[in-house]
């Protein structure tokens, strides 16, 4: 993974996949234990997927959808929560990191809708 110079968490965060994966993994579990902190938690690993896509690109956020899934399944003893990472963490973030690069990388939406209305 590329790393930012400076950033601190963050740039230890984005220094492997492990600790992106098992990161996630840990608030995404949380949030399944804790309900009153689920929403924040979950935005959390939403933000974190989309960091990864867009900082090390869509290989390393496959990598760490398996890392995360299998180290949520084994936090909570249930291996559903492996899934439901996927459908609610993962996609989400994924998706969103997607749409970012692709409006920082091409035209983006400013340049498709212009296209249109002329």
């Amino acid at each position: 993974m590329a790393v930012q110079p400076g950033g601190g968490v963050l740039r230890w965060f984005l220094s492997g996949r492990w600790q992106a994966g098992v990161s996630i993994a840990v608030l995404f579990s949380a949030a399944g234990l804790i309900p009153f902190l689920a929403g924040p938690l979950l935005l959390n690993c939403v933000a974190l997927v989309a960091l990864v896509t867009l900082q090390a690109g869509r290989r390393e956020s496959l990598e760490v959808l398996v890392i995360a899934g299998i180290a949520s399944a084994l936090f909570t003893l249930n291996p559903w929560y492996g899934v439901a990472f996927a459908l609610v963490a993962w996609l989400p973030g994924r998706l969103l990191g997607e749409g970012l690069q692709w409006d920082v990388g091409g035209a983006g939406w400013s340049g498709w809708s212009s296209a249109c209305l002329s």
